[in-house]
């Protein structure tokens, strides 16, 4: 399948346990995670394999552990490890009001104060919520938290994310 017709919506952390079952971070809203049928691991020689889950579970701080049916050990599992999980862009589930995909966010350009400071270069994802990394326009790096206190308004279509101006930050309380 064509790389560009896949969305990325976990990393394999690691081989969890002796049965071949895997921690993964999700790169996705947690509960649409659990509702894929299959993902696609490309490894690095280009080599694709399509991996079915028997079982999820909750792992700790948002992981969730994964039994595949095609991995069978803790030896196959090890192998992996740091690969990406990915699905056909178009089996995504739709996103509901101010919910967004990591891809929604990559490249968009970023304002402040009305202002083009840069553009979102990744997403990382901390605990329940994230931060948008943004390459300022210094070739800077800076990390926003992605949360409404920081974050105004983010327009897909447009591909303009705008930060909470100053004057709007000063009456948030903490």
């Amino acid at each position: 399948m064509n790389k560009e017709n896949l969305t990325v919506v976990g990393r394999i952390i690691k081989a969890f346990g002796l049965r071949g079952e895997l921690k993964v971070h999700p790169e996705v809203f947690y509960d649409h995670f659990f509702k894929f049928k299959r993902f696609i691991v490309i490894s690095p020689r280009g080599g694709e394999k399509v991996l079915r889950p028997l079982e999820f579970r909750s792992g700790a701080g948002k992981t969730i552990i994964v039994k595949f049916k095609e991995i069978d050990s803790r030896e196959l599992a090890e192998k992996l490890g740091g690969l990406e999980l990915m699905v056909p862009t178009d089996e995504l589930p739709e996103t509901g009001p101010n919910e967004f995909y990591v891809k929604d966010l990559i490249g968009c350009t970023v304002l402040f104060n009305n202002e083009v400071v840069g553009k979102v270069k990744d997403f990382l994802f901390q605990g329940f919520t994230g931060s948008i990394v943004v390459e300022t326009n210094e070739q800077k790096e800076v990390f926003v938290p992605f949360v409404r206190r920081f974050v105004k308004e983010v327009k897909t279509m447009e591909k303009e994310i705008f930060l909470v101006d100053f004057d709007e930050l000063s009456s948030i309380n903490p």
